[in-house]
């Protein structure tokens, strides 16, 4: 689970994955529809949990 604030303005994104690194690249680079009118974002939050259930 991770949870990133936009730099930009007030916005919080929360979401899942198995790739933290990757994910948030491609938040960054603009390619989720959803966050990118946010750009830039930073990391707030991140924790690894075994499986989605438990997240």
């Amino acid at each position: 689970m991770s949870t990133l604030s936009s730099l930009s303005c007030t916005y919080i994104y929360f979401g899942l994955t198995h790739n933290h690194e990757r994910r948030i690249k491609q938040h960054n680079s603009g390619l989720n529809k959803t966050t990118k009118p946010y750009l830039p974002f930073k990391v707030i939050y991140l924790e690894e949990f075994q499986d989605r259930p438990s997240a």
